[in-house]
């Protein structure tokens, strides 16, 4: 497919108020699909092209006509033929790979950082390991910091409160799940059933408040909900969600 005529796709979606997510729910196709087609990579089979000449009202002249000549397509379809090195540019002293399932590769000195449709889906840099050495410091200093908080105050405090001294062993993966959440920008990297569990136990052992306290696990399905919303709006996938993608792409 040539370029104009995926420039023809994208404003014939556009104009129909449509999302690729719609679109390809409407064609019964992958959005990844429809990311192709509309960056040239691909094309439709023709029962997709029929179905989107009705779809948007042209007849299928008007949806692939294209001013190129019988010798331009015939070279946009042999640089698409043409092995990966093609896709390789180089910019000074970084190196971009554009590979063929719409992924942009960007190298820099050791940095790598992986792109697609806009998004990150990964980074391996000095900086990246630098910071996750210090999460990783900061998550162990927490952890231990943790346990001897439960052992001095196992020791010195009242046996009363042995009972229930051992939340404190959570505090650790809570704030290392706080550090993920913050680094990844993820609501749903938090560890919400520790911190219900941390509010319930004290709860009911000091206050008695077995009954009523329960209603605190209540907010783990209402905050993955409100995460997942928050996700969806900013656009943020899952590590499930990007799997799933990955797995369509290779279909």
């Amino acid at each position: 497919m040539t370029i104009e005529v995926a420039n023809k796709l994208v404003k014939l979606r556009k104009e129909n108020g449509l999302s690729q997510e719609e679109l390809a729910s409407k064609l019964g196709i992958s959005r990844q699909a429809v990311s192709k087609w509309e960056r040239a990579e691909a094309s439709p089979d023709t029962d997709n092209l029929i179905c989107l000449a009705k779809l948007y009202n042209v007849s299928l002249d008007d949806l692939l006509k294209t001013d190129d000549t019988i010798e331009d397509i015939k070279e946009d379809q042999l640089l698409k033929s043409e092995p990966n090195e093609e896709h390789v540019k180089v910019n000074g002293e970084d190196i971009v790979i554009n590979t063929s399932n719409g992924e942009e590769v960007l190298i820099t000195g050791d940095n790598i950082k992986v792109e697609k449709d806009g998004k990150i889906k990964y980074i391996k840099s000095t900086e990246a390991k630098k910071e996750a050495r210090v999460a990783t410091i900061v998550c162990s200093s927490v952890m231990l910091i943790s346990l001897i908080l439960y052992v001095l105050l196992s020791v010195f405090v009242s046996e009363t409160f042995w009972g229930w001294l051992w939340v404190a062993l959570l505090v650790g993966p809570v704030v290392s799940s706080i550090i993920d959440m913050i680094y990844y920008k993820n609501l749903k990297k938090l560890n919400i059933v520790f911190i219900a569990i941390i509010i319930y136990i004290p709860l009911g052992m000091l206050k008695g408040l077995w009954h009523p306290a329960w209603v605190v696990f209540l907010l783990i399905p209402a905050y993955y909900i409100f995460a997942g919303i928050v996700n969806n709006v900013f656009g943020i996938k899952d590590d499930d969600d990007e799997e799933d993608e990955d797995e369509e792409d290779e279909d």
